[in-house]
């Protein structure tokens, strides 16, 4: 024992002591009583402190007696023991000694045996309980069976080579024995195995616990006793009780959903689960068999209750490796800023401070920190600096990486390249930099430049390699159905801008979107006005300058503060406020404002705190980046301007030599660096840099009010009518923002920011007067910056990003895209760029009715028929009866009809407030609509596009553009108008009938002949709008059947005729429910297809028709049987119950969501029976499904593999899933959250960064959401297609010269080019699906996920554990394996017939 308290806890258990009192003291020693039943006490009670320590001294003299004739044994006759440490040891040997022998547990363990004699019993302390374990070899003893396993481990002189029987190594294949043999074995010195389930243990207080809680033993037990235990093994037995055995540890549990817990929990069964070995078994024998028989289950494995996330596996880090990473991403951004504000000298001091402090040189030691600094001497051709940090790279071990290299050579930027002594230094250092596995071509596509540093390398290396730089041509890595596209030539590409304007007008349309994108927001004029507006305008532009002034005043007075860090603090800390010194004190004050001022007219929704923070920093950070773009010291601004104006020159007069927008901006820039790559502040830096800016925000701006709460400025208060007076006294200052706690998502208490009422008050009447917008919201007046990279392209200085994704996705989904090989990206560039370089005009016939509608608000039938919400101020609350009010007036107690009434009055109250909170959200989306569109009625408008996770494509302007409803379709038209030409003015007519929606089942022929009856119609609706019979009202899109009208008549009025008339109009052709159409040509479902419109018929079909006469078929057959709810449907299944739950199939509804859309149309259906709604929607939720498997056989078969594989990927893999489109664009779910703790340690005035780490650090978590990623994969995967079907259709359009647009599946061109748009969306289709889209898939899921790391190496484990787990981990690829490779069978159907298909596309 190591202490008295372990000693006294092995007498309470190994005899009946009664320990009365206990009190230790300084020298170890302890007095306590025994009871009389103890077998050490006497009869005697007691004895003096004489003779106390005389016993005590007798004990001692036993320890070690000098002549074995005078030792003697003292014989204890008191119930008092009073011992000393040394005596101490005797006590334990007879109390232990005593006791076990009783008990028998030292002998069962073979460590007392007859032949052991020790003549003094304190000697079996040493010898029986202190190293009960001893090696076989030396002898050697140890407290525990691990020390033993160690003494004995690999590689000691007492080795003992164990390893599986020879039945075990039997069963496994060549790789499992090498890997085995990897593995080191634990040596099992002795076995205790249980009589009833057989089980085997290392000790005997291991069974004996086993026995107590088992559950199976005890089941066996009690079967044993009534007869009914079967004999041949415990299996049986184990299965008779129906208990439920985890096939892993062979833990037995109740019930199945214990055991699912267990296995999800415990870490034993995660690793056996988890760990992969490297390469696939050759055999296994438990998975013979077909691949029929897998059914995407895992049968031999028991099935877990579903969990929404799992947690991903991530590399173990230490604390300190953790925090050591954190700090020098800090340090990074931290030099970065230093070094690109001209303070490479200041920046190289901090860093030998940092070095100096014993605490800090761990954090320094990054090559990308010697980077920075690299970097900022190379612009200075400071070759002394270069050299010493160099030396200090390789001294420490550290390799330098490619900018480390490529800086190296910059600096020979103005050297004389005639001397020797340059040229042998140079090529000493071009050859380490090829010897280091780097090439021009790497650094040119990959390297890290600023400013004009691309151009100083490549003019250091023409200047002193031999020979001319000559850098290869990049590999066409394009898809074979890209590479077909690009083959057929560009020769007829045609400007956008031709008939549109001059190139000389681009020119000062440029200077005024620069100045656009460098202000902070964007004043645009409101079609709304108020009276007396200018006066609340200027009396709030008199606020804000008082607010402007303390702001500017507090953030000037703060990085004043600490411009230098202090002497003593310099190696121990670095400045945090250097993060705020790098941008202008007018830029931060900028920010600041318009975060207050976006607060403060944000009525209805408020931003928490952490985002507002989070908000700041990050806008601070692109103010740094944005100063960097377009900093002019080098020229280098001018010059990106100049060959902006190049590429301009190419697409007024796009040269075929040049096929793509991308290639042109390139072939201009070819010394210049497009794609900068900027250093990403860390989290924790932004969080700093947002809260400092967040308390300057909530301290310095304040108002003062008058005794009545109204706004105190320049000595006057406003007003509600707008009129100024002076102020009641007594005023006081209060701030003008305050915190609330609001509860969100899980119920949690978010703070939030809001405005003081009085502000709001004074705010209110201009609210919607001058609108506010950032620059990315507006639309561009000059053609967009083609996307060169996935984060360089759209607007000239504003940062933007190719793909939208969740912060929390953004880095993994980068780094996936800067793994492709250079030109891996280019077809998606190359598309995206053809869309965002169309230019468009506002509709003004549609801007004019609209607005008019809008401030009208009189006609509320006719706003509802054209989808224009009203004001919120005209929805009128609900109002209590009179009688009501009179007794809530007097408090007298309700009836209970009053009470009911109340009730209802209260809910009513409730409902009109939600109501009205939506209503003010639309009507502010159509104010900002239709004010956008009224300030640019008069330009050229470009809409730079970017996409989602999945490709789809998105205007990067919010609030104006085409893509939206109805409203927002038709208030935009092509700049460039072409005539209408032969056929023209025909498929203008046949896409006016289009739009009303009312001839959908009907041939193209009887369409366009509804149309000519019904011109009078037409042209009135043009002519007279709000007049007449108002047919355009009717149509399910009015404002662009509108539209179409007022085209047609412009057509037929045009001297020339409708054949020379220049048409602007868009014609659309949609795909008939384009999700079907993708799943049916994957699995080649004729039956599928031909629902769809993919095979050729002289009308369109209906499939929400199919599935609702379908339905019904199976009712009929569900009511002869005698099912009274299918009785009850009968005349009801109409095409609208069923549709929405077809349409949204394809993106993976449930059978919940469609139980609640189909009894979305049963409430609103007449004469139907309320209280059958439910059942009745359960029912045809049901038989909507199975139509849907009827009719779409190969579609239901696809999307299962989908759902299965993802499961697998998600829950299994712990990964998000991740796939390529046939363009090679990667996908990645980002169905994903981070956890991490912020670093309290991290603040502004930070004074020390090294020595307080943060306590209990943990490595970041990142939870996969399961069902997201199995629920979400099958409509993504159809979405990426069909974005990819566009993408190839916008890159055939643009090489023949035609203006092309989409709404992803519905595809947009002039009405003469619609034929030409037909021809390639078809063949486009059919090449992508001729293409193995689903045989890609499937090689994409078994490379990436069949092989999970081995970490098994290293690890001591028993044979048969390590048996369990090599059979358990292959059993488990070979399932992933048999997945992914059963791709469901594919149908009969010939691709070629959609070529004739009419109504594909229609």
């Amino acid at each position: 024992f190591t202490s008295t308290r372990e000693m006294l806890q092995a007498c309470r258990v190994l005899s009946p002591v009664g320990v009365r009192s206990f009190r230790p003291s300084l020298v170890q020693r302890m007095t306590f009583h025994l009871t009389s039943s103890c077998p050490l006490s006497t009869t005697r009670p007691s004895m003096q402190k004489t003779d106390m320590l005389e016993q005590l001294r007798n004990i001692k003299s036993l320890k070690k007696p000098k002549k074995p004739k005078e030792e003697k044994t003292p014989k204890l006759s008191s119930g008092v023991i009073s011992v000393d440490s040394e005596g101490f040891q005797e006590l334990k040997a007879r109390v232990i000694k005593l006791r076990a022998e009783q008990l028998d547990l030292l002998g069962e363990r073979g460590v007392i045996r007859d032949e052991i004699s020790v003549e003094n019993p304190a000697d079996i302390i040493s010898s029986c309980l202190k190293k009960p374990f001893s090696c076989e070899k030396c002898g050697k003893g140890y407290k525990t069976q691990r020390s033993l396993i160690k003494h004995n481990s690999e590689g000691s002189k007492c080795y003992i080579a164990s390893g599986p029987d020879s039945e075990s190594m039997e069963n496994l294949n060549s790789e499992q024995i090498k890997l085995a043999e990897d593995i080191k074995l634990a040596a099992v010195p002795v076995e205790f195995k249980c009589d009833d389930c057989g089980k085997v243990y290392g000790t005997q207080s291991i069974l004996k616990r086993h026995q107590l809680k088992s559950v199976t033993c005890q089941k066996i037990k009690e079967l044993k006793g009534t007869g009914q235990y079967v004999e041949e093994g415990s299996l049986e037995g184990l299965q008779a009780s129906k208990l439920f055995e985890c096939e892993f540890c062979h833990k037995e549990f109740k019930s199945q959903s214990s055991m699912g817990v267990h296995q999800k929990k415990n870490k034993k069964c995660l690793a056996l689960r988890g760990i992969v070995p490297e390469q696939i078994p050759t055999e296994l024998e438990q998975l013979e068999g077909s691949k029929s028989e897998v059914h995407f289950e895992k049968e031999n494995t028991p099935e877990l209750s579903e969990d929404e996330f799992v947690k991903q596996e991530l590399p173990l880090l230490s604390s300190r490796e953790v925090d050591i990473a954190e700090k020098q991403e800090i340090l990074v951004a931290y030099f970065d800023t230093l070094v690109n504000t001209g303070r490479s000298r200041a920046a190289l001091e901090e860093l030998n401070f940092i070095k100096s402090n014993d605490d800090g040189k761990d954090y320094v030691g990054s090559v990308l920190i010697y980077d920075k600094l690299l970097r900022g001497f190379a612009r200075n051709n400071d070759f002394g600096k270069i050299q010493e940090l160099w030396k200090e790279i390789v001294s420490s071990g550290q390799k330098p990486t490619m900018d480390s290299f490529v800086s190296a050579m910059i600096s020979f930027h103005k050297v004389d390249e005639s001397k020797n002594v340059f040229k042998t230094i140079f090529n000493q250092v071009y050859d380490d930099f090829t010897q280091a596995g780097f090439t021009v071509e790497q650094a040119l596509n990959k390297g890290n430049f600023l400013f004009d540093d691309k151009r100083r390398f490549l003019s250091v290396l023409s200047n002193f390699l031999p020979s001319p730089l000559a850098v290869p041509t990049p590999e066409d890595v394009a898809p074979d159905i890209v590479r077909s596209l690009s083959s057929a030539g560009a020769t007829n590409l045609e400007s956008h801008l031709e008939s549109v304007m001059e190139r000389k007008e681009l020119e000062p349309l440029l200077a005024r979107q620069l100045e656009m994108e460098s202000s902070q927001t964007v004043h645009i004029p409101s079609i709304f006005s108020t009276p007396n507006s200018a006066n609340f305008r200027d009396f709030t532009n008199s606020l804000e300058e008082v607010w402007r002034e303390a702001v500017f005043e507090a953030l000037d007075k703060k990085i004043s503060s600490r411009k230098k860090l202090p002497i003593w603090l310099r190696g121990t800390t670095i400045n945090m406020h250097q993060f705020l010194t790098c941008v202008p004190v007018e830029q931060l004050t900028d920010i600041i404002m318009t975060t207050a001022k976006d607060n403060i007219q944000s009525d209805n929704f408020s931003l928490s705190v952490p985002r507002i923070i989070s908000h700041l920093g990050y806008e601070v950070m692109k103010a740094y980046h944005t100063n960097l773009k377009t900093n002019d010291t080098t020229n280098n601004f001018s010059d990106y301007l100049s060959a902006v104006s190049k590429y301009h020159d190419w697409y007024c007069s796009p040269d075929p030599s040049t096929p793509s927008h991308r290639a042109a901006l390139q072939s201009v820039t070819e010394d210049q660096t497009l794609d900068q790559g900027y250093t990403m502040w860390p989290r924790s830096v932004r969080t700093v840099v947002g809260t400092e800016m967040y308390r300057i925000l909530t301290k310095e701006i304040i108002v003062d009010r008058d005794r009545e709460g109204s706004v105190i400025i320049d000595g006057k208060v406003i007003d509600s009518h707008g009129i100024l007076r002076k102020p009641l006294q007594p005023s006081s200052t209060c701030p003008a923002f305050f915190k609330v706690f609001r509860k969100r998502k899980d119920n949690r208490d978010v703070e939030e920011l809001k405005p003081h009422p009085s502000i709001s008050t004074v705010y209110e009447p201009i609210a919607f007067v001058d609108l506010e917008f950032p620059a990315t919201d507006m639309p561009m007046l000059v053609p967009p910056l083609p996307w060169v990279s996935h984060n360089t392209g759209a607007y000239y200085i504003q940062e933007s990003m190719l793909v939208k994704n969740p912060e929390s996705a953004q880095a993994e989904h980068d780094a996936l895209l800067s793994s492709l090989p250079p030109g891996g990206l280019n077809p998606v560039l190359d598309s995206i760029n053809q869309l965002s370089s169309v230019p468009w005009i506002v509709n003004k016939p549609v801007l004019e009715l609209a607005s008019k509608l809008f401030l009208d608000q009189s006609d509320k039938q006719l706003l509802s028929k054209t989808d224009l919400p009203l004001h919120p101020d005209q929805l009128l609350p609900p109002t209590l009866p009179d009688g009501l009010q009179d007794v809530l007036a007097g408090r007298a107690r309700l009836t209970d009809s009053q009470a009911e009434e109340y009730r209802n009055y209260i809910h009513q109250r409730s409902l009109h407030t939600q109501i009205k909170s939506e209503t003010f959200s639309l009507w502010c989306s159509a104010l900002y609509r239709l004010s956008l569109a009224n300030h640019f009625q008069d330009n050229i408008l470009w809409f730079p596009h970017n996409i989602d996770f999945r490709g789809r494509c998105y205007p990067l302007p919010t609030q104006l553009n085409h893509m939206g409803a109805d409203m927002a379709r038709s208030l935009l038209v092509f700049a460039k108008g072409k005539k209408l030409g032969k056929h023209g003015f025909t498929w203008l007519k046949l896409h006016c009938i289009n739009l009303t929606g009312t001839m959908k089942r009907e041939s193209v022929a009887a369409r366009l002949e509804y149309a000519d009856s019904i011109m009078p119609k037409i042209i009135q609706s043009a002519t007279s709008p709000l007049d007449g019979e108002r047919w355009w009202l009717e149509s399910d899109d009015p404002w662009q059947t509108f539209s179409t009208c007022v085209e047609i008549k412009r057509a037929l009025e045009h001297p020339g005729g409708p054949e020379d008339y220049t048409s602007h109009h868009p014609i659309h052709q949609d795909g008939s429910c384009n999700g079907l159409q993708h799943y049916a040509a994957l699995g080649r479902d004729q039956l599928g297809a031909r629902a769809v419109n993919l095979v050729p018929a002289e009308k369109p079909q209906d499939v929400y028709s199919e599935i609702a006469a379908i339905v019904d078929r199976k009712r009929e057959e569900d009511s002869q049987a005698g099912l009274e709810i299918a009785t009850v449907l009968e005349g009801f299944i109409k095409r609208k119950v069923v549709k929405q739950t077809v349409m949204t199939t394809v993106y993976g509804v449930t059978k919940f969501g469609a139980t609640k859309q189909i009894e979305k149309q049963l409430k609103n259906t007449e004469d139907f029976p309320v209280d059958l709604v439910s059942p009745a929607s359960k029912y045809l939720a049901n038989k909507t499904f199975e139509s849907l498997n009827e009719l779409f056989t190969a579609s239901q078969e696809i999307q299962s593999w989908f759902t299965e594989c993802a499961k697998i990927i998600s829950k299994d893999c712990k990964s998000n899933v991740t796939w390529v489109t046939p363009l090679g664009f990667p996908v990645i779910q980002p169905y994903s959250s981070i956890l991490e703790k912020a670093d309290k340690t991290i603040i502004l005035d930070m004074t020390s960064m090294f020595k307080v780490g943060r306590k209990n650090k943990k490595e970041v978590e990142v939870k996969i959401n399961t069902i997201k990623n199995r629920n979400g994969f099958a409509p993504n995967f159809v979405h990426s297609l069909d974005s990819s079907h566009m993408m190839l259709t916008s890159m055939a359009m643009w090489s023949q010269g035609i203006t092309f647009a989409s709404v992803h599946d519905c595809f947009w061109t002039h009405p003469a080019d619609v034929e030409i748009m037909n021809r390639a969306c078809r063949d486009q289709f059919v090449a992508l699906h001729s293409s193995p889209i689903l045989d890609d898939l499937s090689e994409h899921f078994l490379e990436r996920y069949l092989k999970l790391p081995d970490n098994l190496a290293g690890k001591q484990l028993k044979a048969e554990t390590l048996y369990k787990l090599l059979q358990a981990r292959n059993t488990e690829e070979r399932k992933r394996e048999m997945l992914f490779k059963s791709l469901p069978k594919k149908g009969e159907l010939d691709l070629s017939v959609i070529q004739d298909s009419v109504y594909f596309f229609s």
